[in-house]
């Protein structure tokens, strides 16, 4: 017997995937939530970034007062000599900035102690120094702060230990200038200040001119050797910051002895001891452990040639060359948005805008040029 009945049908249910159009929804979705959150993440990673820069600086300011503490003075430009180079123009000796002497107190005694300061700074005996990578010395916002750089200029090219010198002369890639004296090394993000003595030799935007009046610069010289007074230099210093009259903490022609904290008249907590410098927008002079490369002032404004710097990626200076005119790069500036972070003479640390008043900035370069800063 055969039964028949209604055929029974079973349907199968098939699992269904997202279409082309629901994923490129949810792609436009990620790709608009990642446009929201990225400029929080990079000015959380900024403000990482400027937390151990100003953590650096203050270890920088520390370490001169430990070494003040210890001497006396704060260290000398070029060495433990108790004056300095004599004259007006004052020397370079074996051409061994401050920073050297701060090593010890930087957690950096090993690389101290390989140290000969009797060596000129460029033998090649002194190889380890010349390539060392300082992390106190380093801001992480630097792009090339870690970066070995191969057209660094010294200030002596002679060795005197029988070891030979680590320079050479050439012509470097992409240059016209056939150059003597360059080494390989990395510069410092944190440099002395030599106050607000004048800046010499920019080529734009920056006035000789109006040098007194509008930026406010003591100890000025409007040349590289005048020593004559004027309405806008009355106590004018040998160019740089440099001379028996500047008004910094450091003179860069070591021409008067070290400065002791007890000479710094306007106020340790108004007068800057340590501030920013930027790889990228310094001249080929700016070496770390070199006295041409130690220092720089308060007479430029705040990060005066980073962006054209960083535009061309390279040490902007038009109508220059290489090792032409290095002194645009020699004021405070940094990769920092908006300002610089510095340090005080009595060990604190600030971060002043690149806005600040020219004049109020170049107030708290002089030591005891007899300003007020807070009434500038």
């Amino acid at each position: 017997m055969i039964f028949e009945g209604p055929v029974m049908s079973q349907s199968f249910k098939r699992d269904r995937g997202f279409t082309l159009v629901e994923l490129l929804v949810v792609i436009a979705i990620i790709g608009v939530l990642v446009a929201l959150l990225l400029p929080a993440v990079q000015a959380a990673r900024e403000a990482a970034r400027r937390s151990q820069c100003t953590n650096n600086v203050k270890q920088v300011v520390l370490a001169c007062h430990n070494f003040h503490d210890t001497y006396g003075t704060v260290p000398n430009i070029v060495s433990y000599t108790p004056t300095g180079g004599g004259g007006t123009t004052g020397g370079f000796g074996a051409g061994w900035g401050f920073l050297p002497f701060l090593l010890p107190y930087v957690e950096q005694k090993a690389l101290f102690d390989t140290i000969n300061f009797n060596s000129n700074c460029c033998c090649n005996s002194l190889t380890q120094v010349h390539k060392a990578y300082i992390p106190a010395f380093t801001c992480p916002s630097d792009p090339l702060g870690k970066a070995l750089m191969p057209d660094r200029g010294l200030p002596t090219t002679a060795c005197n230990d029988g070891s030979g010198s680590a320079v050479f002369t050439g012509t470097l890639t992409g240059s016209t200038t056939t150059s003597s004296g360059l080494i390989q090394s990395r510069p410092s993000s944190y440099l002395g200040s030599f106050g607000d003595g004048f800046v010499l030799k920019d080529t734009l935007g920056y006035s000789v001119g109006a040098s007194g009046k509008n930026y406010g610069c003591g100890g000025c010289s409007e040349s590289s050797s005048a020593t004559v007074a004027g309405p806008n230099c009355p106590t004018p210093g040998i160019g740089w910051g440099g001379g028996p009259d500047h008004r910094g903490i450091w003179d860069y022609r070591n021409s008067r002895p070290p400065v002791r904290f007890a000479q710094i008249q306007d106020g340790l907590s108004n007068t800057i001891m340590i501030g920013h410098s930027s790889s990228v927008a310094a001249g080929y002079d700016m070496v770390w452990f070199t006295n041409t490369g130690s220092t720089i002032g308060t007479s430029l404004p705040v990060s005066f040639n980073v962006a054209p710097s960083v535009q061309q990626k390279s040490f902007y200076c038009p109508g220059c060359d290489l090792t032409g005119t290095p002194w645009r790069g020699r004021g405070f500036q940094s990769h920092h948005p908006q300002g610089v972070v510095v340090g005080m003479c009595d060990g604190s640390v600030t971060f002043i805008s690149q806005n600040i008043n020219q004049v109020t900035f170049n107030a708290m370069g002089s030591r005891a040029g007899g300003e007020t800063v807070a009434s500038q």
